[in-house]
C-alpha cells in the first residue's frame, strides 16, 4: 500500500466536510486500502431519519465532487453513500403493497 500524500489528506478532509455540511449525523469511514485505481475511498452511512431520496441526492452531489477531484488533481476518491437498512426495508414493503394493490 502506498503512503497517502498530503494532497490526498486535504481532499479527504474536504470531502468529509462536504458530507457533514449536508448531513451532520452521517458516519464517515475512510479506507486507504483502495480497490484497483482508487487512491482511497469513503463510506457514508446515512442516518435512519433520512429517506432514500435524500441519500440518492447526497450520492449525486458526492459523485460531482469526485469527478472534479479526479479531473483537477488526478485523485480517485469515490464516496459510497449507504442507505439506512431500516429505510430500505420500509420502502421495499411500501412498493410491494402498492404492486399488490395495482394487481387487484
Amino acid at each position: 500500500m502506498k503512503r497517502p500524500s498530503n494532497l490526498l489528506h486535504v481532499r479527504i478532509a474536504e470531502l468529509i466536510g462536504e458530507v457533514k455540511s449536508r448531513c451532520p449525523e452521517a458516519q464517515v469511514e475512510i479506507s486507504y486500502q483502495p480497490f484497483e485505481t482508487e487512491d482511497a475511498h469513503l463510506r457514508v452511512l446515512c442516518p435512519d431519519s433520512w429517506d432514500l431520496d435524500q441519500c440518492d441526492h447526497l450520492e449525486m452531489e458526492m459523485a460531482s465532487i469526485y469527478s472534479r477531484t479526479l479531473l483537477e488533481d488526478g485523485l480517485s476518491i469515490p464516496v459510497l453513500v449507504i442507505e439506512p437498512p431500516e429505510r430500505v426495508r420500509q420502502e421495499m414493503e411500501a412498493l410491494q403493497r402498492q404492486r399488490q394493490q395495482n394487481a387487484s
